[in-house]
């Protein structure tokens, strides 16, 4: 799980990038062929893209900690029951050994 939960951060923040990167090649495209005028509105357009892109980053990284957040729960509620089964079946064998030496010690008397 946690290996898949790493592998998919892996592939959100490399789509992402790839994402940003296309959009930025795009605009420096439509950049490099406008006029002065135009400039100005694919600038408010290339900012809002970015926008976007932190919005939509933001959205699946908020996503992946609450994964993360939910796994670390689960992990923490099993390892306590398996600790809480150890050390209930550690007192059970404890009391058998002390009642096999009080058995041990009265049959010696």
């Amino acid at each position: 799980m946690k290996s898949e939960l790493s592998a998919e951060i892996q592939q959100g923040f490399a789509k992402a990038s790839s994402d940003s990167a296309k959009a930025l090649a795009n605009l420096e495209f439509r950049l490099a062929s406008a006029s002065v005028h135009d400039n100005r509105e694919m600038a408010r357009e290339f900012v809002q893209m970015i926008n976007d892109l932190r919005a939509d980053d933001r959205k699946a990284t908020e996503a992946l900690f609450a994964k993360l957040e939910k796994q670390y729960t689960t992990d923490f509620v099993l390892l306590r029951r398996d600790l809480e089964t150890l050390a209930s079946t550690t007192d059970e064998e404890i009391e058998s050994a002390r009642l096999k030496l009080f058995q041990l010690a009265s049959n010696q008397k």
